[in-house]
């Protein structure tokens, strides 16, 4: 007797081995100009705050790509005031007022180089060095020349702009690059250290994730991976314990979820009937 399957849901420490063992995918980092060496600095974030023979493990990247592009947040977080001195935009996030605040001459609205824009945050962000297209384009080429299939791509504030990620991924994939991952969009957030090793973790894990699923759908019937309200519906556990379809799995969100799948399942198989409630979770 044939029975229908609804759902599918797996859990894999495959993105975690491969981090443990460093066998992931070579990759390349490609960051604002100036800023090199930001993830191999990082920040004051370590297990033991006073020790003093600190060793870091070695970076995921294989080398690194500086475009010259910059943004910057209009004007100035220590302003008492800022709400006030703000930019204002209307209702097509064009500027209605320039800000008010510190440097501000007194006549104009657009003092200071490069066009302002609303960021997804809502902060004004200026434009002062738009990326080169060609420039960027010939840098990918090179790389992808050199055997480079997979890149991260991590931009000074682009947690509020992601505009130039976007191009310099769309000019990627353009070149043939397999594997993007852009940091605004897999961890938008403020802190640009964090967010660009997360985007370089993903470069590193995603490709190594991908070749273990398509091996995975390889014993199914095609339609299992193309998913749909017909076909079975394939979930699988991310990190955090949350399911996930495949279009949003990724290397990044995959690095815990054979702990957290256990973890998941133990709970839900330690049910306290006297209780009403889970052992653990």
């Amino acid at each position: 007797m044939n029975r229908r399957v609804d759902y599918i849901r797996l859990s894999t420490t495959v993105a975690t081995n491969a981090l443990l063992e460093r066998k992931g995918r070579k990759h390349a980092l490609v960051i604002t100009k100036g800023f090199k060496d930001l993830l191999l600095i990082g920040n004051q974030s370590r297990p033991k705050i006073f020790d003093l023979n600190i060793r870091r493990p070695s970076q995921l990247y294989s080398t690194v790509l500086e475009v010259d592009e910059r943004v910057t947040l209009v004007g100035f977080t220590s302003d008492p005031e800022a709400d006030q001195n703000a930019v204002q935009f209307d209702a097509d996030g064009i500027v209605a007022r320039g800000y008010r605040g510190a440097g501000w001459d007194g006549k104009s609205d657009g003092e200071g180089p490069g066009r302002v824009v609303r960021g997804i945050s809502g902060e004004a962000v200026r434009v002062l060095r738009e990326p080169d297209r060609d420039s960027i384009r010939g840098d990918l080429q090179r790389l992808h020349g050199e055997g480079y299939r997979s890149i991260a791509i991590c931009f000074v504030h682009s947690y509020t702009f992601p505009e130039h990620e976007q191009l310099v991924g769309q000019l990627a994939r353009e070149v043939g690059f397999e594997q993007v991952s852009m940091s605004a969009q897999l961890l938008p957030m403020i802190k640009v250290v964090p967010r660009g090793v997360s985007a370089t973790a993903d470069a590193y894990l995603t490709p190594v994730l991908m070749a273990y699923l398509d091996g995975f759908f390889a014993g199914f019937d095609g339609r299992l991976r193309k998913g749909g309200p017909e076909n079975p519906r394939v979930e699988f556990m991310g990190s955090d314990g949350g399911l996930v379809d495949l279009e949003n799995f990724s290397g990044l969100k995959s690095i815990l979820s054979g702990p957290a799948g256990g973890v998941v399942g133990f709970a839900l198989t330690s049910w306290d009937e006297e209780r009403k409630q889970a052992v653990i979770g």
